[in-house]
């Protein structure tokens, strides 16, 4: 069979340049072995597999500013194209140094690739317009002995734990301007949770005040989780409570980072109330606690309108509340019963930070026990074959779990169910006459 053309050849090289991770391996994996053209193919994915793997192993420290970060905090970021023009500077063959560094304890890579980064910074010495790229590329290994320590300064470090990171800030400034700042970016790059970084803050200074913080190159790694933090406070304020469980679950996991994120700040900082962090973090916790506050003592009305009753004749004069369900429960106010008890569910970590666990277990409780009360009146009804339209009470009976099952939890939801699934008329031979 022919080889692929000199224009399906580039098309192909765009193709797996363009590939996420995991795609790469399905291209090399299922073309191997399957004709010239498909071992083209095959061969190119492979090629680009180990590509990425040697780059991301030589400039380590410098990954996590290729691309924006998860959580929406800003963060240093390089260049479009400079991964590509620092790998093509550096002018290593990956496959070999692979296979290098296969044969060497892992604990030894360091001197290895920091040979490999120094190669790409001797290229770019001649270049003038390099000349950011050159100050990061300088740090890279002293970024790559930093994260190996990365995950203790995070935790519990010791007195020498803070001594060794305040040396490599110190140690990061001899290298080049505004070293320190540079070095603290590439370790919040490589930091999932923002929060965790402040942790950094404690170590850097034993002043750790918001007036010292503010006047110094630490205070725009604050400065950025705060607006974060505003900005997905500010989003939240727009949820409708209808949009569906996994918008509600989504919404309250934002919530909850924005509030553990201000709960950091405030026992890792000491804040000054009249202070600008002080005050933004006052009114970021105010604004959280109204988002919490107000949607849980909206849930027993909403439930009320998802649950309608109505008045029946019981016997003479003598009246009483029943299910209703002709006409229907509003499908809208059913979707915002649901996402105003399952917003109540996933905000109880966010709710103890703020001080509002005793209002949300009490709605919780008052929610749930509104739909017990509407399933065992619908239930008597059912099985006292009082019921004109069994799949309605059916559809609303399932309703009364879902919320249960927000409000008391699953086990809640399960009881009901079974007893659902085994509710009926009686049989005509049980009637007795």
């Amino acid at each position: 069979m022919a080889k692929l053309t000199d224009v399906q050849a580039a098309a192909v090289r765009q193709l797996v340049k363009a590939a996420p991770d995991e795609m790469l391996h399905v291209l090399e994996t299922a073309f191997r072995g399957g004709g010239e053209r498909a071992a083209q193919v095959s061969a190119e994915a492979e090629a680009e597999r180990v590509g990425r793997e040697a780059r991301a192993l030589v400039f380590q420290p410098l990954m996590g500013m290729l691309h924006p970060r998860a959580d929406g905090v800003i963060g240093a970021q390089l260049p479009r194209g400079a991964l590509e023009r620092l790998w093509a500077a550096a002018g290593v063959d990956p496959r070999a140094l692979l296979d290098e560094l296969r044969l060497m304890d892992p604990d030894a890579w360091g001197p290895v690739l920091d040979a490999c980064a120094a190669n790409a910074l001797e290229a770019l010495e001649a270049e003038e317009a390099a000349g950011e790229l050159r100050d990061w590329l300088k740090l890279v290994p002293l970024g790559r002995s930093a994260l190996t320590r990365l995950d203790v300064w995070l935790t519990r470090p010791s007195g020498e734990d803070a001594a060794a990171f305040r040396l490599a800030l110190r140690d990061a400034d001899a290298l080049v301007e505004d070293g320190s700042r540079r070095l603290l970016e590439m370790l919040f790059s490589q930091v999932e949770e923002s929060r965790r970084t402040l942790m950094l803050l404690t170590l850097a200074t034993d002043r750790v005040t918001e007036s010292f913080l503010r006047g110094s190159e630490l205070a725009t790694f604050v400065d950025r989780q705060l607006d974060a933090v505003e900005a997905r406070l500010a989003g939240l304020l727009k949820l409708d409570m209808a949009a569906g469980l996994k918008s509600i679950e989504r919404a309250a996991g934002e919530l909850t980072w924005a509030v553990q994120l201000i709960d950091e700040v405030q026992a890792l900082v000491e804040l000054s109330p009249e202070g600008a962090w002080g005050k933004r973090v006052a009114d970021a916790r105010r604004k959280a606690s109204g988002l919490v506050e107000e949607r849980l003592k909206a849930a027993p009305a909403a439930v009320g309108k998802a649950l309608p009753m109505e008045s029946v004749t019981v016997a003479g004069t003598m009246r009483r509340k029943a299910p209703r369900l002709r006409p229907p429960a509003d499908p809208l106010h059913t979707e915002t019963a649901l996402g105003l008890t399952a917003y109540g569910a996933a905000v109880r970590g966010a709710a103890s930070l703020l001080g509002c666990s005793t209002l949300r277990n009490r709605v919780a409780e008052e929610t749930a026990d509104q739909a017990d009360h509407y399933a065992e009146e619908l239930l008597q009804m059912v099985n006292g074959g009082e019921c004109a339209d069994l799949g309605e009470a059916r559809r609303m009976l399932d309703v009364c779990a879902d919320l249960l099952h927000h409000s008391r939890g699953p086990d809640a939801a399960k009881v009901l169910r079974r007893r659902v699934a085994v509710a009926g008329p009686p049989a005509p031979s049980q009637v007795v006459a």
